[in-house]
């Protein structure tokens, strides 16, 4: 049988053991090339970053021009196909005639707009250019991209008609506008559109052809003659009193017929004369018949109920204008009241037609 001595695989096993020395040199090689191996591959990482981490570069993130340093790979820029986004279109310009909009125009208007009643009243015709003014946004109103431009204001220094739009737009179905003439700064009345939210831009649109619609004209209605003679009217009311004896008043050109009782206002009396008689503009021959009292005489009662019913009686005074002359005082006597009525209600008889029709009985100068 063969054997071997123990002590002599003892001593091979302990003579293929590295020595201490070399173990000492192979630790300090396989370092040696670990460190010059991950030097490499920094470097290499550093100078080609990965489409992932450039992708989470953010423009916060990159460094300002004046720190950024040119590559010598600069990637090419990719072609684009789709169109480039539309330059916005300059704002409007404002319109010149803006300074027009004083803060004396503003009261004005927002005075206007609480003491007009909710129905129109005056705004004959255009005097001059346009502006319209928004008064919520206080800025120039988009109804004036729909006016012919030269139709619209371009100085302070001309004939203006300002028209304030002086209600919120998209929150009613009806654009409230209070008229100005410019630069006298008299309200020339209150207008009420409807507007038909079936049509594009109808809360500009048709604003703006109901003013392409208004007349044109170079002179002042004739009711701004009230703003002129208003003060010697006031006092000729409380002191002027015609001889019972007193001659009728001639007419002298066209006719004005102002309330000063009611609403303070052109009567209805006009609409029953013809209107040719009927003054437009402030120029020229005016007969001014300012109604300044009125008194309600009950001559019965309606039954059953008891209801009261009145004949009128118009206190006139009548002026001529340019001039600006008292010409006399006068009473205007109306119709009986009807001869029925509700049980529940007074009655009166008409008065603006027996003035209408003393009018047209008086002599022409």
């Amino acid at each position: 049988m063969l054997s071997f001595p123990f002590n002599a695989l003892s001593n091979y096993a302990h003579s293929t053991q590295p020595s201490p020395t070399f173990k000492k040199k192979s630790y300090v090689a396989i370092a040696i090339i670990i460190f010059v191996t991950a030097t490499i591959a920094g470097a290499f990482y550093l100078s080609n970053p990965t489409n992932n981490e450039r992708s989470q570069t953010t423009p916060s993130q990159s460094s300002s021009p004046s720190q950024q340093t040119s590559s010598v790979l600069t990637p090419t820029p990719i072609p684009t196909t789709s169109n480039p986004s539309p330059t916005p279109s300059p704002a409007p310009s404002p319109n010149p005639a803006r300074p027009v909009m004083t803060s004396e125009v503003r009261d004005l208007i927002l005075s206007a707009n609480s003491s007009f009643p909710y129905y129109d009243q005056g705004i004959p015709f255009v005097r001059g250019k346009v502006l319209v003014w928004d008064m919520v946004a206080d800025k120039e109103s988009d109804v004036e991209s729909f006016l012919p431009s030269e139709t619209l204001a371009k100085s302070p220094d001309e004939n203006i008609t300002i028209f304030a739009v002086v209600n919120p737009q998209g929150y009613s179905s009806y654009v409230y506008l209070v008229a100005i003439y410019w630069p006298e700064k008299i309200i020339a009345g209150f207008h009420i559109i409807y507007v038909d939210y079936s049509r594009d831009n109808a809360t500009t649109r048709e604003p703006a052809e109901w003013i392409i619609g208004l007349p044109i004209s170079d002179a002042l209605p004739a009711f701004t003659i009230i703003n002129e003679v208003r003060g010697l009217i006031l006092a000729a009311n409380s002191s002027y009193q015609s001889p019972p004896d007193a001659p009728s008043p001639t007419l002298s050109g066209k006719v004005l017929v102002w309330n000063f009782v009611e609403n303070n206002e052109a009567d209805y009396v006009e609409s029953i004369l013809p209107s040719e008689l009927v003054a437009n503009s402030s120029e020229g021959k005016i007969t001014v018949f300012a109604i300044v009292g009125v008194t309600w005489e009950i001559v019965g009662h309606y039954y059953p109920g008891g209801a009261n019913a009145y004949q009128m009686y118009w206190d006139v005074l009548v002026l001529h204008c340019p001039e600006k002359e008292v010409v006399g005082r006068y009473t205007v006597v109306g119709l009986y009241p009807p001869s029925t009525a509700t049980a529940t209600s007074s009655a009166s008889g008409d008065v603006s037609r027996p003035m209408a029709e003393w009018i047209l009985s008086l002599p022409k100068e």
